[in-house]
């Protein structure tokens, strides 16, 4: 109920009791009741086209108070739904850029599926590689340890053999009473029991140790040639035909003699020549057995100027001396090994 029909019935409440007090009045006074009545009714018309009017009034004004209300509330209505226009545009272009980077995330997640399978490939070929590789490594580290042991015991074995002098094996050369001798043949003669085909064969093998001296040393003699051909040998100038060689053996006959001896004095020139070029390059060399033409230790080395007494001394001075040449030879070979290692 609105303030206006409240007032209503207030003033239609005040008429009523007007009225019922106007008709106690009449009652009392008796007379005076037509007058009233009209003067009455007169106000009573009166109050009602004031109340009329105060209707209308307030009623104009509810219509108005209403329509002003109505319209702040359909302003209020239409701002909102401004704002929820506006709202749904921005979410609208929300859901479209969530839309485009959905469809993004799909192809970078059929991408990185494409990747997964690749990078599964290759994960497989790695650990097959991997497999693989670890199977040859323990085979080759197998293969190495083998090699490493083999190795070892080469090199001990190589150790052991190069503490063997091999020219002294080659050519063992030691005395035995007056002679001397080269690997078990005597070399002079003294009496019948050494026939010249030892002495023969021991001039071979002293041939065959001077040159493997002079070899194994990188030495070449600067005068004379020695043809190593075991009870044959000969021994030739330098710069001369082979058929100008004189023979390193005999039959004992007279007429070969100073041939022999030619060979033999040679021989010793090529023994002297060596053991200065050793003794030159280690200080510590030296020949037991100073050597001067065709003499060792003052005896002559010629058959046709010596008894055979004084001859046999010689060759046997002449063997030692070719024995510290091989000493000298085996060390120089062991220390060259030595310096390569």
């Amino acid at each position: 109920m609105s303030p206006l029909d409240k007032d209503k019935d207030k003033d239609k409440e005040a008429v009523l009791c007007l009225l019922r007090e106007n008709e106690n009045e009449v009652v009392l006074s008796g007379g005076k009741v037509e007058a009233c009545e009209r003067a009455l009714a007169q106000e009573v018309e009166t109050k009602l086209l004031h109340l009329k009017a105060l209707q209308a009034f307030n009623t104009q004004l509810s219509i108005d108070t209403e329509a002003e209300l109505l319209e702040d509330v359909i302003q209020q209505e239409k701002d909102l739904l401004d704002r929820e226009e506006r709202e749904f545009e921005k979410l609208k272009c929300e859901l479209e850029k969530l839309k485009s980077e959905e469809k993004e995330l799909e192809v970078e997640l059929r991408d990185l599926e494409t990747s997964g399978v690749i990078i599964e490939g290759l994960e497989r070929r790695h650990w097959r590689f991997f497999n693989e590789y670890n199977l040859a490594h323990g085979s080759v580290k197998e293969k190495r340890l083998s090699i490493e042991s083999q190795s070892h015991r080469s090199a001990e074995k190589l150790g052991s053999l190069q503490t063997i002098n091999v020219m002294n094996d080659c050519f063992y050369i030691w005395h035995d009473g007056p002679y001397g001798i080269i690997n078990g043949l005597r070399l002079g003669k003294l009496d019948q029991s050494v026939d010249w085909d030892e002495i023969n064969a021991a001039w071979g093998q002293a041939a065959l140790a001077i040159s493997s001296i002079a070899k194994e040393s990188k030495f070449s003699f600067g005068l004379f040639r020695i043809i190593p051909q075991g009870s044959y040998s000969k021994i030739a100038k330098i710069g001369e035909e082979k058929s100008l060689s004189y023979e390193l053996y005999t039959n004992g006959g007279f007429f070969n003699r100073r041939r022999f001896d030619t060979a033999m004095n040679w021989f010793l020139n090529c023994v002297q020549e060596l053991g200065i070029f050793a003794e030159s390059n280690d200080r510590t060399m030296k020949l037991p057995y100073d050597i001067d033409g065709d003499r060792i230790g003052d005896l002559s080395i010629k058959i046709t100027v010596s008894s055979l007494e004084n001859w046999t001394r010689a060759l046997k001075h002449m063997l030692m001396n070719l024995k510290w040449l091989l000493v000298w030879c085996a060390k120089q070979r062991n220390r060259n090994k030595t310096a390569i290692k």
